[in-house]
């Protein structure tokens, strides 16, 4: 089994999301908010980040239709153009979808054997850095919603 990256605390501020499914853009909101995803201390918990969603004035906003405002993820690790921030379960609640199935299948581990996903809670977070290694885009990928959630 490949090592789980390590990935420092970040945080993006974002201005807009667009929200994608079956490869149209079918919204799109400006809003102003904060992304982070920060690790947890594994010894404490059997979840290893913590991404939380917000509105930069805290409020509730039109991001949590889609992604939940708090949620954890198991394990990072590192594809050519991105990290990836996800859960992988063996099986789950999510039917029916192809791009989670070959998301599943071509990983290179499984984190858990069974997950429940929540309606808006993504099972992978991709983090896009520019060449001077600050965040720049994070994507959300929802199963149960079939929707890619590109936040810049």
């Amino acid at each position: 089994m490949e090592t789980p990256l390590r990935v420092p605390n970040q945080l993006l501020y974002a201005k807009k999301f667009e929200v994608w499914s079956n490869g149209q853009k079918v919204d799109e909101v400006f809003e102003d908010l904060q992304l982070w995803v920060e690790q947890i201390h594994t010894e404490s918990l059997d979840h290893g980040l913590q991404i939380t969603v917000r509105k930069s004035d805290r409020t509730h906003g039109e991001i949590h239709k889609y992604v939940k405002e708090r949620f954890y993820l198991d394990v990072a690790y590192a594809l050519e153009d991105r990290i990836l921030v996800c859960t992988i379960p063996e099986i789950s609640n999510i039917k029916n979808n192809n791009s989670f199935d070959a998301f599943v299948n071509f990983a290179p581990f499984k984190t858990r054997e069974y997950y429940e996903f929540e309606p808006n809670e993504p099972y992978c977070c991709s983090l896009f850095f520019d060449d001077n290694n600050e965040l720049i885009k994070v994507s959300y990928s929802n199963g149960i919603g079939r929707n890619l959630i590109e936040c810049t």
